[in-house]
C-alpha cells in the first residue's frame, strides 16, 4: 500500500479534538518511540524500530519506506511513501545486529497520538479508502495533524484525487493550507540539535 499524507502545525488542539470528535470515530491513544537506523554507506536510507504502546498492550515494528514528496495542484505537496512493515516479537536482536553491522543511529523521536478513523465514500481499485487523523505531540516541534490515507495505487490521477480528500479533511478540521510542514519530522528535529 502506498501511505499518501500531509502534516500540519496545530496552535488550537482543544479545538481541533472537538471537531475530530464532530465528524471522525476515535480509537485511541499511543505512545511511539522511533528509533532510525542509517548506514555509513549511504545515510539517506534509513530504517524504523517503532516501540508503540497501547492501553496495556506493547508492539515493535519495523518499518522501511521509500519516501517521496509529490506536488499537488493546490500550491502544496503530500508526503507518497511506499510503506514496508513487519511485526517484531521483541527489537533487541536487530538493535544488535544494526550496531554490530556498523548502522548508526540517525534519529530518536517520540510522539504522543490521539488516533481517529473515517471511512471514506471513495474507492481505488475496488478497495474502500479510509482517512486516519492523528493529532500528535512531538517533543519539542509541538502539536501537528497528520491525515494519512492508504492507496492502493500510485498512479498520478489516483494520487491527485487522494491528495485533494487530504485538502478536504483539512479544512474541515479547520486548520489553514499555510499551516502545512512540508519538512520530514527528521529534518526538523535534526535542525533543531544543529542549532543547539
Amino acid at each position: 500500500m502506498n501511505e499518501i499524507e500531509i502534516k500540519a502545525h496545530v496552535y488550537k488542539k482543544d479545538e481541533l479534538i472537538k471537531k475530530l470528535n464532530s465528524f471522525a470515530e476515535f480509537k485511541h491513544e499511543v505512545l511511539r518511540d522511533d528509533i532510525y537506523y542509517e548506514s555509513p554507506l549511504n545515510p539517506k536510507i534509513k530504517i524504523r524500530i517503532r516501540k508503540e504502546k497501547c492501553a496495556n498492550e506493547t508492539r515493535f515494528i519495523l518499518t522501511y519506506k521509500r519516501k517521496e514528496i509529490k506536488s499537488a495542484s493546490e500550491n502544496s505537496s503530500t508526503e507518497l511513501n511506499e510503506e514496508l512493515e513487519t511485526e517484531l516479537l521483541s527489537s533487541a536482536p536487530l538493535e544488535q545486529f544494526f550496531c554490530d553491522a556498523g548502522l548508526k543511529v540517525a534519529l530518536k523521536k517520540h510522539k504522543e497520538v490521539m488516533d481517529w478513523e473515517l471511512k471514506l465514500p471513495t474507492s481505488i481499485e475496488n478497495i474502500q479508502l479510509k482517512a486516519t487523523l492523528e493529532l500528535c505531540n512531538v517533543p519539542p516541534l509541538g502539536d501537528f495533524l497528520e491525515i494519512e490515507i492508504l492507496s492502493p495505487s500510485k498512479k498520478d490521477e489516483d494520487v491527485k484525487k487522494v491528495q485533494q480528500i487530504l485538502f478536504e479533511l483539512l479544512e474541515k478540521c479547520g486548520i489553514e493550507k499555510s499551516c502545512i510542514e512540508e519538512k520530514y519530522y527528521s529534518e526538523l528535529l535534526s535542525q533543531i540539535e544543529k542549532n543547539n
